[in-house]
This record gives structure tokens, C-alpha cells and sequence, in this order.
């Protein structure tokens, strides 16, 4: 949603930044209304600033990109600060579960004098523990999936397939009004009001002004119909999910089926053993289970150092070669 994303640049705290760098003795809001910034169907976003300078107006559009990549690390920092607070939670909950198990293992064990598990019962622990782990994890990619696949599908009825733009153009009695204020502005130089040339090029502009407003004048509206490149974008991502979730699907039933024979074969020994082994088996899925939220935590303590923007600088602001056409002429008209 870079549309979305763009609109950082025009809030408060984006603006001060801005204001402050440049050295601006304006109001904040005023700041925003010098600046533009728009994104193709590419994705490639182009900044516009105005000043009356042409190297401050460079500067000034660099700067605004500047800030606005800088915003955007934080957020992504600050995203992923959320997850390690969260991830730290969960991790406190997997530690205590997993010395929980521990400490009801090891006293089940002194309880009835087992001293430790023959090596192929272990194994046969640890694989079932391990597939009930796996099992565990696919069912959640599962129901993720399925809900990714549901809310795509939503945006998709949501979104046209097609986009029609319309463009209107002013026909020739708006260039003529036009012209004839531009000649009225020049003659009324020279002339006085009272001269019959002024009060004929006035009587020729009130009745185009009101032709024009009346509807009566010639116009061209233009209408161009394509296929909707979000429309496109949302299809194949759907397409791209119904695949993932099938094999998703079809690996979960295999995991499901892989973890019921472990169990069975572990449910083959005594009654002792067996709970033993089933309690072994909870201390293994636990401590799994924490290995793998300690080493989340690791990739997002080094994704926090250096967080991506989701942007580059394609193309630095440089100085226009010339500046605006004055409208200045048009207001005094």
C-alpha cells in the first residue's frame, strides 16, 4: 500500500523534521502544501518540492526523501520491537512449560526407580515428539493460510477488474476567453475604460463567461479503459495461496498419519514406560519448542539493528532548469 505509506509524509512529526533541516520559518501544516508526492502502477515514487530557489528546491525534495526513509526504518524498528516483546513473552511461558515437564519427568522416574530409558525407546520418544511438533506446526501454517486465502479472495470481489480514466479538455470558446482576457489586460494599459476597444473586448467576455457557464460551450471528454493492475495483482496472489494451502494440506494429512504410527509404537511399551515416555516426550516438545522462539529472537535482534525501509533513492532532486510559468498575468486579468 504505497499510497498509503506515502501519506507519512505529511504528517506532523515528518513535516518538523522537514522544517527544522531546512531551515523553514513557516508553519508546519504550510510546509506540506509545497510538497507532492505521488507512485506509478510500478511502484516508483516521485517527490516534487517548491521553493523560489532552484537548489533549495533540490535540497528540499531530497531532504523530504531523506526523512520519509528514515520514518519508515522506524516504523519497521518499532514493528519489530512489538514482536520481540511478544516473542519475550512467549519465550517466559515455553521456559516454565519446559521446567515444568522437566521436573514432573524426573520425578516420575524417582517415584518408580526408572533410571533412564533404553536408547531405542528414546529415539522412538523423540521422533514422535518430533512429528507432534511438526504436526503442530503445519495445522497453524494451515489456518494461516486459510485465512490469508479468505481475505484475499474479500479484497478480490472488492476490486474492479477494469479501470476506466476519464480526461476532459476545453474546447475552443475557453481558449478564446482565454486569449480575450489576456488582450483586455494589455489594451486596459493603454486605453481607459470608457474606449469603445475595452468595453467591446468586455461585452465579447461576458457572453463567452456565460455560454461557458451555461453548458453551451464545445468540450471533449475522453475515456480509456484498461485491465485494473491491482485486480491482476490480487488474482495471482490468490492462485499462489490455493497452491500453497493444498500443499499445505497434503503435508499435514502426511505428518497427521507419520505421527500416529510414532505414538502407537511408543504406546507399545509397559504401562511404566510408557508414561515415562509420554512425559519425556512433553519435555522435548517443550524444549524444542524454546529453541526454536530463542532463535526467532535472534533473527529479529539483528533484523532491529538494521531494519529495511522498503525504499531506495532511484534518482537524487536536481535543480530544475527553469522555474514555473508565473500565473501572476492571469490573476491580474
Amino acid at each position: 500500500n504505497i499510497g498509503g505509506m506515502l501519506q507519512a509524509i505529511f504528517i506532523d512529526s515528518v513535516l518538523t523534521q522537514v522544517k527544522e533541516r531546512m531551515g523553514m520559518d513557516m508553519r508546519t501544516a504550510d510546509v506540506g502544501t509545497l510538497i507532492s508526492a505521488n507512485a506509478d502502477e510500478a511502484g516508483v515514487v516521485r517527490i516534487d518540492a517548491s521553493a523560489p530557489d532552484p537548489d533549495e528546491a533540490a535540497r528540499f525534495a531530497n531532504t523530504v526523501a531523506e526523512v520519509f526513509i528514515e520514518h519508515r526504518v522506524q516504523v519497521q524498528r518499532d514493528a519489530i520491537q512489538d514482536a520481540l516483546d511478544s516473542l519475550e513473552q512467549r519465550m517466559a511461558a515455553a521456559s516454565a512449560s519446559a521446567q515444568s515437564a522437566q521436573q514432573t519427568y524426573d520425578a516420575f522416574r524417582d517415584e518408580h526407580g526408572i533410571a533412564d530409558l533404553s536408547t531405542e525407546q528414546e529415539q522412538a520418544i523423540e521422533n514422535a515428539a518430533e512429528l507432534r511438533a511438526q504436526r503442530d506446526r503445519a495445522e497453524a501454517e494451515v489456518a494461516a493460510l486459510e485465512a490469508r486465502l479468505e481475505q484475499l479472495q474479500r479484497d478480490l470481489r472488492r476490486t474492479p477488474r477494469t479501470r476506466t480514466r476519464t480526461s476532459s479538455s476545453a474546447g475552443p470558446e475557453a481558449a478564446e476567453l482565454t486569449r480575450l482576457q489576456s488582450e483586455l489586460a494589455q489594451v486596459r494599459g493603454s486605453l481607459a475604460d470608457s474606449h469603445p476597444r475595452v468595453q467591446a473586448l468586455q461585452q465579447q467576455i461576458a457572453a463567452l463567461r456565460e455560454r461557458i457557464e451555461s453548458g453551451e460551450a464545445s468540450g471533449t471528454k475522453t475515456s480509456n479503459t484498461s485491465t485494473n493492475s491491482q485486480w491482476q495483482s490480487l488474482q495471482s496472489a490468490v492462485s499462489t495461496a490455493q497452491a500453497d494451502l493444498e500443499g499445505a494440506r497434503q503435508r499435514l494429512e502426511g505428518l497427521t498419519t507419520q505421527a500416529e504410527r510414532a505414538q502407537e509404537r511408543v504406546e507399545q511399551f509397559s504401562s511404566i514406560e510408557g508414561d515415562a515416555s509420554r512425559l519425556l516426550a512433553e519435555v522435548r516438545v517443550n524444549q524444542q519448542l524454546l529453541t526454536e522462539l530463542q532463535a526467532t529472537h535472534a533473527r529479529l535482534e539483528d533484523a532491529q539493528r538494521d531494519p529495511a525501509s522498503g525504499f531506495r533513492t532511484m534518482s537524487p532532486a536536481s535543480p530544475p532548469d527553469y522555474a514555473e510559468r508565473s500565473k501572476l498575468k492571469y490573476i491580474v486579468a
